[in-house]
C-alpha cells in the first residue's frame, strides 16, 4: 500500500541528503571522507555510484530523460509557477532544493494557500490568542478539513521520514515556534452522531438495520423491504471490498485493478455488478454519499472509499492554512493579485522562453525558461495558449475543458455555545451527521472540545455535487443568505431532535461559500466520469513542448486530497529536471532528497510523440541497491 516510497538507496551520501532545506541527519548517517576507504567496494562513493548507474538503466528513469532527445537540453534558469495552492507552495519548495530559481503567481489578492483556507469569525482575536484559550478555536474550514493517518499520506504526515511536509515545515529556520504545525485528532464519527432521513431522527448508536427510516415498501416507501432493513453502509462497503482489499495490499496493484472499470459509472456497476437496482442504488446513494455522485467513475469513487474507511485521522490545531502559511514564509517571492491572462512564446520559439502576461499592473508580464501550472483545471481554460508555437492539440484543449470538478459548499454558523456538546440528552463531540434534507451533512469541531468556554462554531451544512449546486443559489444576495440561514437551521433543529426557535435563539453568525463561485478555483475539486482517468487525463499529465507542466490534485490519483497536490507536483519536477542537459543526475537528486512516488503517478506521462495510454508499468527508482 506504500505509495510513497522511503529513500533505500543506500548509497546516497550525507551531503547529497542533509541538503534538503534544513532536515537533519543523524551522526551515524554521515559519510567517511577518509582516503581509506575511497574507491572499494564499501565506500559511499562506490556504493553512490553503483545505485546511480543501476537508477540510469531503470525503464521508468528513462522515461524523463528522452524527452530531452526531442527538443535538445534546455538550460533550466527561472520557473514560473503558477497558483500559490499547496500544490504551487510545495513545487516551490522542490525547486528550492535543487537550486532553481523561481516565481510564484497567485490570482487571489488577499489569499495564499488555494483549497486550504480556514474561516475565522474574529480573525483579530483568535491572532491574539493561543492554544487553550477560547477564542483559538473559532473557525472552521472552507476546503480542506481532515487527514487519514495511513501510509499513503508518508509524504505529508510522516514522523518518521526527515522530508514529510509537516516536519520539513517544523525543521525550518524560517518556522518560528508559533508557526510550528501541530497534529491532532479527529473525530470522524461516533456513536452519538445522528440521522435524519425521510423526516426520521435516529441516533447512530441505534444502527440502520431493520428500516428505521420507513423507506421499504410495507412502510410505504419505494426501496425493497429486503434492502430497506439492511445496514446499507455496509452493502456499499461490501460492493467495493475486492477493490479496498487490494489497496491496502498495495494501492499500484489496486489501482490496475480498479482502472479496468473505469468505463463504468458506480451506478452502472452496482446495478450489473451487485445485482441492485436503480431505486435499491438511490437509498445506497442517499445514505453513502452526494445527489448525484453514483454517476461518477468507479475509479473514482473506490478510491474514496478505501480512504474514508480509515480508522484514524488528523489535523492540523489552528486550522488547515497554518500548513500554507508556514510554507508561505518558507518560499519566496509571491505575487499576490496576479491573474495569468496569457502565456505565448518569446520571439515564436519556445526555445528563448515563455512570456506570461498578467493582470498585475506592477507585473504585466515575466520571462521564464519553464512554467509549472498549478491552477485548477477551470483557472487554466481562461488563460490564452494560442500561441501557435506551443503547438496545443485540440485533444489537450478537450481535456481541460472537459474533466469533471464537483461542487463544494460549505456554511459555517457560530453559536452561542457548543449546544450539541452540552444540551442533547447524548453528548457529540466530533464526526458528522447526516441527513437527506438540504444540508446533506453537519461537521462538529475536534478542537477545543475539552477547552471551557470553547466557541460555539461548527460547519453547519457540507454539500457536494448536485446538494452543493442548489445550496450556493442562496449565496449571492441579503434575502438568499436569510433563506440559508432559515434553511440550515430547520435542518439542524431536524437531524438533532430540537426545535427551530432553540436554535436562532443561540444563532450568531453565519459564512457560506461555494467553491465554484470562485474564479480562483472555478470548482471544488476534481472528480472524474467514467473513462476520464484513462482517455483523458494523460494527455494533460503530459507537458507542452516540454517548456509547460501541469500539477495539481486533478492531475493524480489523489483527488480532492492535498497528497494528491504533493504528488503531482514531485511528477512536474522530475518532468522539468528531465528536460535539463544535467537531467540523468538532477532527476536522481530530486528522488534522493524527496522520495519516490508510486509507478502510477508517474505513467500519466507520456512523450508528446505517443499516444496516451492508461497508467501501468513499473518504476522503481528510489528502491534500487546497491551490492
Amino acid at each position: 500500500m506504500v505509495l510513497f516510497r522511503a529513500v533505500l538507496i543506500l548509497g546516497v551520501t550525507y551531503s547529497l541528503i542533509s541538503s534538503v532545506l534544513s532536515i537533519s541527519i543523524p551522526s551515524s548517517a554521515k559519510r567517511a571522507d577518509g582516503p581509506s576507504n575511497r574507491g572499494t567496494s564499501s565506500s559511499p562513493v562506490y556504493r553512490d555510484h553503483i545505485a546511480k548507474e543501476a537508477l540510469k538503466r531503470d525503464p521508468g528513469y528513462q522515461k524523463f530523460t528522452r524527452n530531452a532527445r526531442e527538443y535538445g537540453n534546455s538550460t533550466i534558469e527561472k520557473v514560473g509557477i503558477i497558483g500559490a495552492g499547496i500544490c504551487g507552495l510545495y513545487t516551490a519548495l522542490l525547486l528550492d532544493s535543487m537550486g532553481i530559481a523561481y516565481e510564484i503567481l497567485e490570482a487571489n489578492p488577499d489569499h495564499v494557500g488555494g483549497r486550504m483556507w480556514t474561516y475565522r469569525f474574529n480573525r483579530t482575536a483568535w491572532e491574539n490568542s493561543k492554544p487553550g484559550e477560547p477564542d483559538y478555536y473559532d473557525y472552521f474550514e472552507l476546503g480542506a478539513m481532515r487527514w487519514p493517518n495511513i501510509t499513503w499520506q508518508k509524504r505529508l504526515l510522516d514522523p518518521a521520514l526527515n522530508y514529510s511536509l509537516i516536519n520539513i515545515i517544523n525543521n525550518h529556520p524560517k518556522t518560528t515556534e508559533k508557526d510550528k504545525v501541530n497534529l491532532i485528532k479527529y473525530v470522524f464519527t461516533m456513536d452519538n452522531n445522528t440521522f435524519n432521513y425521510n423526516d426520521v431522527f435516529r441516533w447512530r448508536f441505534q444502527g440502520l438495520t431493520g428500516d428505521p427510516f420507513k423507506v421499504g415498501i410495507p412502510k410505504k416507501g419505494n426501496v425493497p423491504e429486503n434492502l430497506a432493513k439492511e445496514n446499507v453502509v455496509e452493502v456499499y462497503g461490501d460492493a467495493f471490498k475486492s477493490f479496498t482489499t487490494l489497496f491496502d495490499e498495495s494501492f499500484a496493484d489496486g489501482w490496475k485493478e480498479v482502472l479496468k472499470y473505469d468505463d463504468m459509472s458506480v451506478r452502472t456497476y452496482l446495478r450489473e455488478k451487485a445485482g441492485l437496482t436503480d431505486i435499491e442504488i438511490d437509498w445506497l446513494e442517499t445514505v453513502n454519499d452526494a445527489t448525484g455522485h453514483y454517476e461518477l467513475s468507479v475509479a473514482q469513487l473506490a478510491v474514496e472509499q478505501w480512504l474514508f474507511s480509515a480508522s484514524e485521522w488528523v489535523q492540523p490545531l489552528g486550522g488547515m492554512d497554518r500548513v500554507t502559511y508556514a510554507l508561505s514564509k518558507i518560499v519566496q517571492p509571491i505575487y499576490t493579485n496576479t491573474t495569468v491572462t496569457k502565456i505565448s512564446a518569446v520571439g515564436g520559439q519556445v526555445e528563448n522562453g515563455l512570456n506570461v502576461s498578467t493582470s498585475n499592473p506592477n507585473k504585466p508580464w515575466s520571462i521564464y525558461s519553464h512554467v509549472i501550472n498549478t491552477a485548477p483545471l477551470g483557472a487554466v481554460q481562461a488563460i490564452d495558449m494560442t500561441d501557435p508555437a506551443l503547438k496545443l492539440t485540440y485533444e489537450w484543449k478537450s481535456a481541460i475543458r472537459k474533466l469533471n470538478y464537483d461542487a463544494s459548499v460549505k456554511v459555517g454558523i457560530k453559536f452561542k455555545y457548543r449546544w450539541w456538546q452540552e444540551d442533547l440528552p447524548y453528548h457529540i463531540f466530533g464526526g458528522e451527521s447526516y441527513t437527506d434534507r438540504p444540508s446533506r451533512r453537519h461537521d462538529y469541531p475536534s478542537y477545543g472540545m475539552d477547552v471551557a468556554d470553547a466557541p460555539g462554531t461548527m460547519i453547519a451544512s457540507y454539500t457536494w455535487s448536485q446538494d452543493a449546486l442548489r445550496l450556493s443559489s442562496y449565496l449571492h444576495d441579503s434575502k438568499g443568505l436569510e433563506s440559508l440561514k432559515r434553511i440550515v437551521l430547520t435542518d439542524l433543529s431536524k437531524t438533532h431532535n430540537v426545535t427551530y426557535e432553540y436554535l436562532e435563539d443561540l444563532y450568531v453568525d453565519m459564512h457560506a461559500y461555494s467553491w465554484y463561485d470562485s474564479p480562483y478555483s472555478v470548482g471544488g475539486f476534481a472528480l472524474f466520469t467514467p473513462s476520464q482517468f484513462s482517455t483523458i487525463m494523460p494527455r494533460i499529465a503530459t507537458p507542452v513542448q516540454n517548456r509547460i507542466f501541469f500539477a495539481g490534485e486533478a492531475l493524480s490519483s489523489g483527488h480532492a486530497w492535498v497528497i494528491g497536490a504533493l504528488n503531482s507536483a514531485v511528477r512536474a519536477v522530475a518532468e522539468l529536471l528531465s528536460t535539463s542537459s544535467d537531467s540523468r543526475e538532477m532527476v536522481y537528486d530530486l528522488c534522493c532528497k524527496w522520495g519516490w512516488v508510486d509507478e502510477l503517478e508517474y505513467d500519466w506521462y507520456v512523450p508528446s510523440d505517443s499516444t496516451p495510454t492508461a497508467p501501468g508499468g513499473s518504476c522503481d527508482h528510489c528502491k534500487v541497491t546497491s551490492p
